[in-house]
Formats: structure tokens, C-alpha cells, sequence
């Protein structure tokens, strides 16, 4: 269901191969399932979708709608009652002074932003999340990255009932108790 170069080569959003990736949380399987496809499926003229790989049909609702679907889940994605926020943001979009931020994204529990920080030659990213209002919600899990892959030493979070740290995952587990949330790894 895979080959050389990690997408279909025929209409690549019709398999779902990035849907299976994030919902088993393969980042870099998902990451190189996302690019090459995308980049497969330009129109280099007036940067349109095209159905097919290298020619095809224009601006097909299917593809370009795809595109944006599995873009929304580089930036946040619901697994039941848990809302994942950057589970596809790569270590690469975190280097020194850069910040990268979602904002109004939709989501079942309704619009929510977040916007990272890197300030890892101080040894922390900093991280603001403003949450929908939902009962719903019960878990918010933010995935942070260091660049180099160094393990969180330490994470400070304001804003949440209790928290815990996920190291293997990258990940702060966070029980949201105001709509607003602030927290900083340090590594």
C-alpha cells in the first residue's frame, strides 16, 4: 500500500494513507506521506490540485479539500475525547526564535488556537492554547518538540487541573480547568 516515496502515485488522497498514519500516530510516516503527495499533485502554473500524479483534472474538490483536511491535522486532531494540538508539527519547525501557531482551527469541540515559541537556546519552548468552551473535552494533548530530539527535563503549566509528561510521545497531557493554558518545557 506503500512504495517509493511513501504515497499512492494515482490519486494519492483516495487511500487514506494519512488518516491510517495519524490515527497511529507515525509523525514521520505522515509527514513524508503529506509533502510528497502534495508536492505530486501541484500545478506548478497556477498552483492548483491536480486529481492525478504529474497530470490530470484541475481544481477537483476532492484533492484541494484533502490537502487542507490533512494540513488541519498537522495542527490539531480529535482522537475521542482528547484533543491533540501540533501532533504533526516537526522538530524542524522549532529551531531557535521560531514560532509556529495555529489559530481559529475547527474542531468538533469548536475553534481552537495555539501558538509555540522556541527559545531552545535557553532550553525551553514556550506554548500558549486558548480552548473552545466544551464538556466534552477532557484531555488536551500538546505535542513539543526540541530540534536536536532532547528529552523535557521539566514542564511548567498554568491554567490545567493536573498535567502529566509524556516523554516517549513528546507530549504534555494536559486536564484543561480554564480556557486558557500556558505551559513551557524545559530541556
Amino acid at each position: 500500500w506503500f512504495n517509493a516515496g511513501g504515497f499512492s502515485k494515482v490519486q494519492p488522497y483516495y487511500t487514506r494513507i494519512g488518516e491510517i498514519h495519524a490515527l497511529r500516530d507515525d509523525v514521520k510516516p505522515f509527514i513524508r506521506m503529506y509533502f510528497n503527495s502534495l508536492m505530486s499533485l501541484l500545478n506548478r502554473e497556477d498552483l492548483s490540485i491536480w486529481e492525478h500524479f504529474a497530470a490530470g483534472a484541475f481544481n477537483k474538490t476532492h484533492e484541494t479539500s484533502y490537502f487542507l483536511h490533512q494540513t488541519r491535522l498537522i495542527f490539531a486532531q480529535e482522537r475521542g475525547d482528547e484533543l491533540w494540538l501540533a501532533p504533526f508539527v516537526t522538530n524542524n519547525w522549532l529551531h531557535q526564535g521560531m514560532h509556529v501557531a495555529g489559530e481559529n482551527i475547527p474542531t468538533t469541540f469548536g475553534p481552537v488556537s495555539w501558538r509555540m515559541t522556541s527559545n531552545v537556546e535557553r532550553g525551553h519552548v514556550d506554548v500558549e492554547i486558548v480552548l473552545p468552551v466544551s464538556e466534552n473535552l477532557k484531555k488536551v494533548i500538546m505535542r513539543v518538540r526540541h530540534p536536536q530530539g532532547k528529552p523535557m527535563q521539566s514542564v511548567m503549566v498554568t491554567g490545567a487541573a493536573d498535567y502529566a509528561v509524556d516523554l516517549a510521545n513528546e507530549c504534555v497531557r494536559v486536564s484543561p480547568r480554564e480556557r486558557e493554558i500556558r505551559l513551557r518545557a524545559d530541556y
